[in-house]
């Protein structure tokens, strides 16, 4: 398990390791930064970090123990707030300034990711981008239209989420291809396939614990 702190150490990657109980300090500071603001891996063992104040992606093999600096993401953004492996690339969401940018996870050639005006106008930051399957899903503060949105990466189109997805984000798919989340204190479903959206029955505090342990 890798992870990040930002106090008292900031720009720290940790890694632990269950089974043996052991916690190891891979580095601080990493590449100048201050803060490791997320982490996500790929099928080969490799983490993507994104940080600030530099706007950067960050790659760390597993297997060689070495990083791979791809450089500031764009220019007028100090954060690079959130990360998402799409394919061969690794998308990343950025703040005070909202830019979604694709990087080559091979050539670190970089892109920009055309995001439907109704739901960047207003943002200032994408705060979350999380794939599962075919599709991305994308969060913006402060809000436009919508708050919320996913990418059909077959079809390349965007739609957006009605009820809205809470800070804590979408759980991984379940046998039947669908995910949950937390909107306005009520669970809803979410059919990767068809795009359907319904609400559960699930009371609130039923929901919390669904969802966190979906998650884990």
């Amino acid at each position: 398990v890798y992870f990040n702190v930002t106090q008292a150490t900031p720009g720290t990657l940790f890694r632990y390791t269950p089974m043996e109980r052991a916690l190891v300090r891979i580095g601080e500071r990493i590449e100048g930064e201050q803060w490791l603001r997320d982490v996500v891996s790929d099928s080969d063992g490799t983490l993507f970090i994104s940080t600030y104040p530099s706007a950067k992606l960050l790659a760390y093999d597993s297997r060689t123990g070495k990083f791979r600096d791809y450089g500031s993401v764009v220019d007028d953004a100090t954060y690079a707030y959130t990360a998402a492996v799409v394919g061969d690339e690794v998308w990343v969401g950025t703040g005070p300034v909202a830019y979604l940018i694709a990087v080559d996870k091979k050539t670190g050639r970089k892109r920009n990711v055309q995001v439907p005006e109704k739901f960047i106008s207003n943002a200032k930051y994408i705060v979350k981008l999380e794939t599962r399957e075919n599709r991305v899903f994308a969060q913006f503060s402060p809000k436009g239209e919508f708050d919320s949105a996913v990418y059909d990466i077959r079809t390349q189109e965007w739609s957006h989420i009605p009820a809205g997805i809470s800070g804590s984000g979408i759980t991984e798919a379940d046998k039947n291809g669908m995910v949950y989340f937390l909107s306005n204190r009520s669970l809803y479903s979410f059919n990767l396939e068809t795009r359907h959206i319904k609400q559960t029955n699930m009371a609130e505090t039923q929901a919390g614990r669904a969802l966190r342990g979906a998650q884990r």
